[in-house]
């Protein structure tokens, strides 16, 4: 059966962004997300959930250089000043909380340990949508938590060169969204990608839903080791 991508006269990013409306939604309208909109989120939440982003974030950083070495397409990306570790390192720097033990829930664990197992064409396709995600969206939450919590997660000003552009949106149009579409992708390929963005999708939406109130892991979980290749020239 053909990919209703091979048909389609459209980029990949314009491709993915159709096939995942109903994704979209379901996260605008989650608890978590109604929650951090209204600012009924409380300080633990909050930790909870720059705990988990951390974890996920830092395996998703930790591994973007391998999948680089391995898959020659993904070798002229440029990622440069996109990685949100440092930001959300800062952030839990200033939300401590001396009853809460900075451990990852069940599911961010369970989401890292997947991640570990992709292909680099299905990597990148988490790797799209946490961070073009969170470009696009910085500027929302930047305005919900900036009067409660630090919020260096949020904050992609330094994406913007020579302040050609107003805002992340355009920067993120300008530079992130053109690599993606110029991927000498398959078909299959796409069918790929566009899954595990949906699957990106659905194991986000259960960390956050266990940000509010679940069970934590048992054990201890080391952050990998970080390679700089999001954050150097």
């Amino acid at each position: 059966m053909a990919s209703p991508y091979s048909g389609m006269n459209s980029n990949l990013t314009q491709f993915v962004l159709a096939q995942t409306a109903g994704e979209h939604m379901k996260t605008v309208k989650s608890e978590f997300f109604t929650k951090l909109k209204e600012g009924t989120l409380n300080g633990r939440q909050y930790h909870q959930y720059l705990t988990d982003q951390l974890h996920i974030n830092n395996m998703l950083e930790a591994k973007v250089q391998s999948c680089i070495e391995k898959d020659i397409r993904f070798v002229n990306a440029d990622f440069v000043g996109i990685a949100r570790t440092p930001g959300i390192q800062m952030d839990l720097n200033y939300t401590v909380f001396i009853d809460i033990t900075s451990q990852p829930t069940k599911e961010a664990v369970l989401y890292c340990k997947y991640l570990k197992t992709l292909s680099p064409v299905k990597f990148f396709g988490h790797f799209y949508t946490k961070y073009l995600g969170d470009l696009s969206a910085a500027e929302i939450f930047k305005k919900q938590v900036a009067d409660k919590w630090p919020h260096y997660f949020y904050d992609f000003s330094d994406l913007l060169i020579e302040h050609q552009f107003s805002d992340t949106y355009k920067f993120k149009n300008e530079k992130f969204k053109p690599f993606f579409d110029a991927l000498p992708l398959s078909s299959i390929e796409v069918d790929e990608f566009v899954g595990e963005v949906k699957n990106a999708f659905d194991f986000l939406g259960k960390v956050v839903e266990a940000d509010l109130g679940k069970e934590h892991a048992t054990e201890p979980v080391p952050l990998q080791q970080y390679h700089g290749v999001l954050l150097q020239g």
